[in-house]
């Protein structure tokens, strides 16, 4: 929130108050005074939930980073087990160990 944000806001208040009919301002403090605090009430509200927007936002962006974070080194998970589970396969089942033994057997032969 900029504080040119805030300065409009302040004077968008005092203006609505300034505008308040002037019959409403004649009846005296005690009928104008919950009209003020009417228009102070709303610009509070306001003020709150543009600093909750800001908020938001930047827990949506902190949200997203871990997310992406998470995805991102699950797939060098997924990546690092499939290598191993193909690595295994291939042991497992006596074709690694035939190949180095051919191997052998053509270079030294």
């Amino acid at each position: 929130m900029t504080r040119f944000s805030t300065v409009a806001r302040c004077w968008g208040m005092l203006e609505q108050i300034a505008l308040i009919d002037p019959e409403t301002w004649g009846y005296g403090p005690e009928v104008v005074n919950p009209v003020i605090r009417e228009i102070w009430e709303l610009h509070r509200l306001r003020a709150e939930v543009a600093a909750l927007n800001a908020v938001v936002a930047y827990c949506g962006k902190v949200g997203d980073a871990v997310v992406m974070s998470a995805a991102t080194e699950t797939g060098k998970l997924v990546a690092r087990t499939a290598y191993v589970a193909t690595l295994d396969h291939i042991a497992n089942n006596g074709r690694l160990v035939r190949f180095v033994k051919d191997l052998l057997a053509f270079g030294g032969g």
